[in-house]
């Protein structure tokens, strides 16, 4: 029988004290502790098999290259440490690992030079090193093959019945040239790198860099940039997976078609409960296609670049939340989002910096999205580019749509934009509150902040707190083409557009005309009534407010009333609507600076005219009108 020989008497290489250990005796004799009893070492052994035999309750050393000469199984009573210089070679046999593998092993333990294969059994590792299966990371030599034999020596069976979340497959700082794809099929693993700064897996093959495939397994990959290196196909598909991950990540530079939903960087489908967390998608020709998934939250999204419209595409998605999401345009190309017939989907947190040549977010196509919430948006550099897009588009019968906290601003820009910022086309139920367009400029002043097209009318909206601000030019403007309609709180210019109905105007000091001929308008809890042509006042007049939404209108009182009280806004745009209130021969109007002769109209001029300008006056009975309140520029003239 061979002597046992102590490890203490061991040539250690300098390179394998210097890169594992700082007290190599301390970590021997934990080691021995551990495994309570004598080293085995191959080289007092002339066969492998009869090494393995002796370290039965043992720790075998492997110190040079090991050849299997039959399929061979290290037992779970045997644990293995592998010396800088030790590996197994498996030529054409198999070797299936059950016993506990020792040590931190940073380099090449096993030599696949046939059709042999390595199997981890249950509990004999709770990390996999794709280096252990000569992973090189130089950027030059192929390392496709070592990173899947290493996921592939985990069997699918046993893992995901026995091994709780999975095994970890390490892959360490350095360029990995991938020549073919790595595939997961069924095993729960995670895939893992050091950051996407240090470990970077670049495609130089046309196809999927990483698939990762079949349903009810738990699969991540963490940590890592993956370079697409101009190449054509997916640079991640997940294919029927349950609980996958994507975290601190990085997918760049991937090639293809921009409409070839295969060529999306990121492409997913019937994938569930799905969890990304800080994953970028830089300077892709498509950066993501998913399809028929369900419970995806995403937190920290970012989307640099894009071609097409519908770069980052949702079909047939259900229970999306995405917060915390960033797009920038980059190296001149612009991606939108495009949600077409999904259920219940969440954007909160958002900045966006477009140029708007594409939708930034399109909801419904063919059939309706059902349920779509976007919430505290900051978009800026909207509209620099001619274009006819809307920042956001919905459509096609998309119900139960929610906008809210959306700010827009709007810098330096080159072009003319005649879309609008938000475009709705025959859509039900819809709450837009607080949108705001700040420091819009002449060339942009033909877009709409809200727009309607498409052949059918918008039903059920309510539209609250829509300002606009600090504009160099023109302001926006706001259309409605809708039946149930509640506008509140806006100094936006309203067009109510023939057809619409049951429209219900409050707080709108931008101006309204009003083709419809139906709408209600309120401010506060006055009564209202809106004037577009000249008028004579009655006594059922008294009491009500009237707005003034056209210019060179003439509204004419009666004789004066004891009581009589008349209110006058007007609500046009500022410098583009003037009237004048005209008293009976023998009335005069008195009061807040105004001289009060008889048979003299008061006007509110064009030129000075603002919008929310205001006078209210009250009925003597005898010398005329007296003045209550008063509000902007007012002048005296005899008709």
């Amino acid at each position: 029988m061979a002597d046992i020989i102590s490890p203490y008497n061991w040539e250690i290489p300098v390179e394998y004290k210097d890169n594992w250990y700082s007290d190599f005796k301390s970590l021997i004799q934990s080691v021995a502790d551990t495994v309570n009893g004598p080293w085995v070492d191959t080289r007092a052994y002339t066969t492998f098999a009869l090494a393995l035999t002796a370290a039965a309750n043992k720790t075998l050393i492997i110190s040079d290259t090991q050849t299997l000469v039959a399929h061979t199984t290290i037992p779970s009573t045997v644990s293995v440490m592998f010396l800088q210089s030790g590996k197994i070679a498996l030529g054409n046999f198999n070797l299936a690992f059950d016993g506990h593998l020792v040590g931190n092993l940073l380099h090449k333990i096993f030599d696949y030079t046939g059709s042999g294969v390595v199997t981890f059994g249950t509990g004999s590792v709770s990390k996999i090193y794709s280096v252990w299966f000569g992973d090189t990371g130089d950027g030059t030599t192929d390392d496709s093959s070592a990173i899947n034999q290493a996921i592939s020596s985990i069997p699918t069976a046993s893992v995901y019945t026995a091994l709780g979340e999975g095994t970890n497959i390490i892959v360490l700082p350095g360029i990995h040239l991938i020549g073919s794809g790595i595939i997961n099929n069924g095993r729960k693993i995670s895939l893992l790198g050091s950051s996407v700064d240090n470990t970077t897996l670049k495609k130089n093959f046309d196809g999927d860099l990483i698939k990762f495939d079949l349903a009810f397994r738990i699969q991540s990959i963490e940590n890592m940039t993956l370079d697409g290196n101009s190449k054509t196909g997916t640079l991640i598909y997940l294919n029927s997976c349950t609980r996958w991950t994507l975290k601190n990540m990085r997918l760049q530079n991937n090639g293809g078609v921009a409409t070839t939903d295969t060529d999306a960087a990121l492409y997913a489908a019937s994938a569930t409960i799905g969890h990304m967390d800080n994953v970028q998608l830089v300077d892709n020709i498509r950066n993501g296609y998913f399809y028929e998934i369900n419970a995806l939250t995403a937190i920290k999204l970012g989307v640099y670049g894009g071609s097409v419209y519908d770069d980052m595409e949702f079909i047939g998605a259900s229970d999306t939340e995405i917060y915390n999401l960033s797009v920038e345009q980059q190296n001149g190309k612009n991606g939108g989002f495009a949600f077409k017939y999904c259920v219940n989907v969440k954007i909160e947190g958002a900045y966006i910096e477009h140029d708007h040549s594409v939708n930034v977010f399109t909801i419904g196509d063919t059939n309706p999205t059902r349920g779509f919430s976007l919430k505290g948006v900051n978009l800026t550099r909207c509209g620099t580019i001619a274009s006819s897009k809307a920042t956001i588009l919905a459509q096609d019968s998309s119900m139960n749509l929610a906008f809210e906290n959306i700010h827009i601003s709007m810098t330096a820009a080159t072009g003319a934009h005649t879309g609008g910022w938000i475009e709705l086309a025959e859509v039900r139920n819809v709450s837009i509150k607080n949108l705001s367009a700040q420091g819009m400029n002449t060339v942009v002043s033909a877009a709409d902040m809200i727009k309607y097209s498409g052949a059918g009318k918008a039903v059920n909206l309510l539209l609250e707190n829509i300002f606009e601000y600090e504009n160099s030019g023109s302001v926006e403007s706001m259309s409605v083409n809708a039946d149930v309609v509640t506008i509140k709180n806006t100094n936006v210019p309203l067009t109510v557009n023939t057809g619409s109905t049951q429209v219900i105007c409050e707080n709108c000091t931008g101006g309204i005309t009003d083709n419809a001929g139906t709408t209600t308008i309120k401010s506060g809890h006055e009564k209202t009534q809106i004037k577009s042509a000249n008028y004579t006042m009655t006594a059922t007049d008294s009491g009500l407010t009237t707005y003034i939404n056209t210019d060179a209108v003439v509204i004419t009182l009666p004789a004066t009333v004891v009581g009589y009280v008349y209110t006058f806004v007007n609500v046009g745009a500022a410098g583009a609507v003037g009237f004048n209130i005209s008293p009976a021969a023998v009335d005069k109007i008195i009061g807040g600076g105004l001289s009060g002769s008889d048979d003299e109209d008061i006007i509110n001029t064009k030129a000075t005219a603002k919008t929310g300008d205001r006078i209210k006056i009250i009925g003597d009975g005898v010398n005329g009108w007296f003045v209550q309140e008063m509000y902007g520029t007012w002048a005296e003239a005899t008709p």
